[in-house]
């Protein structure tokens, strides 16, 4: 009798984000270079940019609970939103945010803390969060991270994207690494 072995690979899914809420100025630059103004309810996708004018507050939720206010006079590039699954199950659920300039907060669910990969880049450090509420501003040379519930890490911005925390933070700010 000849038996099937089903084995199960981990599959990783590119997903968009939906725009929730618009306020003031704000725009998408898709990666092909269109630009386009941000309505509630448009999808966002791997690669585009997003800018706020000074007025501006865009609501971005990369996926379900995970919620992104990207501030006024904002500029962030999306860089990865995907989901991970094996055998029918998620594993995790990736946002990579690059805040070029300005400020976001981002609230993620505590529920989902354990399929949960939240990352903002900016040039001077990487913040990850899993479960919490923290935000993330880069002016300049400037460079701060608070948070209001829960553990951020932060990492230099040297390293490779999936390498390890320098510091596991509860509450932190300062002009620079």
């Amino acid at each position: 009798l000849l038996g099937l072995a089903v084995s199960a690979f981990a599959q990783t899914t590119q997903t968009q984000a939906t725009v929730a809420r618009v306020t003031g100025t704000a725009t998408v630059t898709q990666a092909d270079g269109t630009t386009t103004a941000l309505t509630a309810g448009m999808k966002v996708a791997q690669g585009a940019t997003i800018t706020t004018g000074a007025d501006g507050d865009v609501y971005l939720e990369s996926h379900a609970g995970y919620v992104t206010s990207i501030k006024g006079d904002s500029v962030v590039t999306v860089d990865e939103i995907s989901v991970v699954s094996e055998g029918g199950q998620v594993k995790e659920e990736r946002t990579m945010l690059d805040l070029k300039s300005g400020n976001l907060v981002a609230k993620l669910d505590p529920k989902k803390k354990s399929v949960n990969n939240y990352q903002v880049r900016t040039p001077k450090g990487v913040a990850a969060a899993r479960g919490t509420v923290f935000t993330v501003m880069f002016k300049g040379q400037k460079y701060s991270v608070a948070v209001v519930n829960g553990t951020v890490a932060i990492a230099p911005a040297q390293l490779p994207r999936r390498a390890g925390p320098l510091a596991d933070l509860r509450v932190v700010e300062f002009a620079g690494i």
